[in-house]
């Protein structure tokens, strides 16, 4: 029996590290005698884990990190090749000056990079949660560049797999990669133009996260995906761009449900036709089982596979839901309440194959997603790599407690408000500053007030040397190119309903239905999921980078959101996103009436064009156009914070008097 990591030094050869390779057992650890090597696994309870984790496990991981170390695990030839050239380009190019304990994070990614490359990493996902705009892309890129320039690796594939198309461009770029070294596999054909047709000839290939996800839904290995191999054989080098989960999310809300037996009907065939009836029974039944466990409708008796099931809603908004009916069909599910889609039956599915690992994940919300906390504790999967916090001292956050979620831009009123608003942080700036406003996607087909366009209106452009730049929730990441905004603006933040959490969090502990989730676990997951949008949104900006360990000076955050228990987002939670940020309360002042709303604001714009037009307004005239009491008029109107610091921003005062009158002020 092995009890003790002295017990494991003892039985292995003294060449050590090379002859680690994965898990414990729970009274012990089974050592395998292999003919080229030994092999060391570890398990508890029959759960495979990896070295790391059983070394923290057992209280030696002090002790193992140390003859790790003096065994000589350090960088090989194409490690050092990337410090080496990343340190060139930091220096000369980028002036990116990290810290010594951030280059060590630095470090482990090309050590993991390598180890792919050889074949010696564990089959686990290795996380570097580095802040944004640290440099981790750009190690894995020189990476890349150092294992294509070493013929030793000339049959090693890598693969890239990416959120968004337009990086894929820029990887190709800063790679230098030639049309026959790299392949492009998405939906779009100009891109996949760029490079090699044949991708099995591809050194490098470059596809989207949706494109794996896609062939997983068949539950395919992924060295059984042919479309992604090199040279007939699963590419060894795998590189994942940010956030991951490893399950799909899905929820199905009676309100949508009850939208699909139309397309059903429209097929006249019988089996659709009883399959729609059975859906429009099922969906007026949630009601009558809010926080109970139903059996989902039964797709698989009909035989449809998914794609020709998703077909028939190809041109439906409701397609998603489609896919998540189908994935549920026959499944035990829990039903929730939701006062924006209704009741709603949640669940997820597993998307990654399960010999997707080893892969390097690249994700600056690695510390703050609570999902990557339950991947690591129940599924035991995920190995985190050192990847040390970043002082943001030079930032400052403004907070607009507001409600600014994507219900309330469906409002025109809102939009107003909140347009108003977020032109008074802009006045605050210098006319030569860039900034960047983060904001909800408009939807005109749906015929929703579209925020950039009130925002627009409301600037007074000619006057405004620095450009204002948009960008919509959903393509808030992966992304420099607003780098050098000093000033970046969330008009908004981006929330899911609560169901999307408990089924994120549920598919990253692998929960079984029955399983209680608790509303604690409910909470974190949604807190983490939102300081995850709202780190990937700020560092588009000059926040992403780095001096002497920290974000530049001078950087402002203007955050608009609610911070109500129930719905809103903790102000203070600003604090753990970005360590050493001062924080602090901001609502709008100045000339325009973005505090006014109601009465107030029919008041306001009332007393302007009068006085504008006649010089002057009596206080009963007012009360008069709004059919207020005096009374009324004086707590409601004329005591409103904002109402008398509006009208002397136009120059017009209030002379007391029976009765008072509003006129521009006569020095």
């Amino acid at each position: 029996m092995i009890n003790s990591f002295t017990d494991i030094l003892a039985a292995l050869p003294d060449d050590g590290p090379k002859a680690l390779r994965g898990s414990s057992a729970s009274d012990g650890v089974r050592i395998d005698r292999e003919i080229d090597e030994p092999k060391v696994r570890y398990k508890v309870n029959d759960v495979e884990i990896t070295e790391e984790q059983y070394h923290k496990a057992v209280g030696t991981w002090d002790e193992y990190r140390a003859w790790k170390a003096k065994a000589g695990d350090t960088l090989g030839k194409v490690g050092s090749a990337t410090i080496a050239e990343t340190e060139r380009l930091f220096r000369d190019e980028y002036k990116h000056d990290p810290n010594a304990d951030q280059w060590k994070g630095l470090k482990e990614i090309a050590k993991v990079y390598e180890q792919m490359a050889e074949g010696r990493a564990d089959k686990a996902f290795y996380l570097s949660s580095l802040p944004t705009g640290m440099g981790k892309t750009t190690v894995a890129v020189q990476s890349t560049k150092a294992l294509l320039a070493d013929p030793e690796f000339n049959d090693v594939g890598v693969i890239y797999f990416l959120s968004r198309l337009e990086e894929i461009e820029r990887l190709v770029t800063e790679m230098g990669l030639k049309p026959e070294t790299f392949a492009v596999l998405t939906s779009d054909e100009t891109l996949n133009a760029l490079g090699n047709p044949v991708h099995e000839k591809a050194r490098v290939l470059f596809t989207t996260q949706q494109r794996l996800e896609n062939y997983s839904k068949g539950k395919a290995a992924f060295a059984d995906m042919k479309e992604l191999r090199y040279k007939g054989k699963p590419r060894a080098v795998r590189v994942w761009d940010e956030a991951i989960l490893p399950s799909l999310v899905l929820t199905a809300g009676n309100y949508a449900l009850k939208r699909l037996p139309l397309e059903l009907l429209q097929r006249k065939q019988e089996k659709l036709t009883e399959l729609a009836d059975e859906i429009d029974e099922f969906a007026h039944s949630l009601k009558s089982h809010v926080g109970e466990y139903v059996t989902m409708p039964d797709i698989d008796k009909t035989g449809l596979d998914l794609e020709t099931f998703r077909s028939y809603f190809s041109h439906s908004p409701d397609k998603d839901i489609a896919e998540a009916l189908w994935y549920l069909s026959g499944h035990v599910v829990n039903v929730h309440r939701d006062r924006y889609s209704g009741n709603v039956t949640l669940g997820y599915e597993d998307i990654l194959p399960a010999d997707l690992a080893p892969m390097l994940i690249l994700d600056a919300s690695g510390g703050l997603r609570h999902t990557y906390r339950f991947w690591e504790s129940d599924r035991r999967t995920l190995v985190r790599l050192d990847s040390p916090k970043k002082s943001y001292a030079g930032l400052t956050i403004r907070h607009w407690d507001k409600g600014a979620g994507s219900n309330k831009h469906r409002d025109f009123k809102a939009v107003s408000e909140i347009a108003d608003g977020v032109v008074k942080m802009i006045a605050g700036i210098a006319d030569d500053e860039p900034v960047l406003i983060v904001h909800h996607k408009v939807d005109a087909r749906k015929g929703q007030p579209d925020i950039v366009r009130e925002i627009d209106k409301r600037l007074s452009r000619p006057k405004r040397q620095g450009e204002i730049h948009y960008i919509n929730w959903g393509r808030h990441t992966a992304t420099n190119e607003f780098r050098d905004d000093k000033h970046v603006i969330l008009a908004g933040v981006w929330t899911f309903p609560p169901a999307s959490y408990e089924a994120m969090g549920r598919g990253a502990k692998r929960a079984r239905t029955e399983e209680a989730f608790s509303a604690d676990d409910l909470r974190a997951t949604r807190i983490g999921e939102i300081s995850h949008h709202i780190l990937q949104a700020a560092g588009r900006g000059s926040i992403r980078k780095t001096v002497n360990g920290g974000c530049p000076g001078g950087c402002y955050l203007y955050a608009v959101f609610s911070s109500r228990n129930d719905t809103g987002f903790p102000k203070d939670q600003l604090k753990t996103i970005f360590p050493d940020a001062t924080v602090e309360d901001w609502r709008p002042k100045g000339p325009a009436e973005a505090g006014l709303n109601g009465n107030v604001r029919k008041a306001f714009r009332f007393i302007c064009e009068i006085v504008e037009a006649d010089g002057e307004v009596t206080t009963t005239a007012v009360m008069e156009h709004l059919g207020m009491s005096r009374g009324n008029f004086k707590n409601r109107v004329i005591d409103h914070p904002d109402f008398m610091p509006a009208l002397a921003a136009k120059g017009i005062v209030l002379v007391p008097g029976k009765p008072g009158v509003f006129r521009f002020f006569q020095g």
